[in-house]
């Protein structure tokens, strides 16, 4: 069971690391939004990540269940923000990584960063909820 929250941390730190990266490397017109919440998220993500670190039960399908909801949806949020060119149209981030300007996800990309973000704050608060209670 040790390896299961060994493996939590491994993709809770590496995944969001890179996906931050890769918003904040786009340097488009909402530079300064992605730079707030990444700081924002960053935060909220390590104070989640340092609980999953000491309260981790993973006996308890409770605690799997939220530390994988927050370990997969942390990402999303940032793979799926939006940004400008100046000679371009707007464009995503994921879309920025792959080169592929126009996907099929175009349509609904703000959608599931919103989405992500809301599942993410709902489950990190669940999360410290469970802890004080505990």
């Amino acid at each position: 069971m040790r390896s299961e929250k060994s493996l939590l941390i491994f993709l809770g730190t590496v995944p969001a690391g890179l996906s931050i990266f890769a918003r904040l490397s786009t340097f488009g017109f909402f530079y300064l939004i992605g730079m707030i919440t990444a700081l924002f998220f960053g935060i909220l993500h390590l104070i989640f990540l340092n609980d999953l670190q000491r309260y981790f039960n993973p006996s308890r399908s409770t605690h799997r269940l939220m530390a994988w909801v927050g370990v997969l949806s942390f990402p999303l949020i940032f793979l799926f923000q939006f940004d400008l060119e100046e000679y371009k149209d707007s464009f995503y981030v994921y879309e920025f990584i792959t080169g592929a300007h126009k996907s099929n996800f175009e349509f609904y990309a703000f959608y599931i960063a919103i989405f992500s973000a809301l599942v993410y704050l709902v489950n990190l608060i669940f999360w410290k909820i469970k802890f004080k209670r505990a």
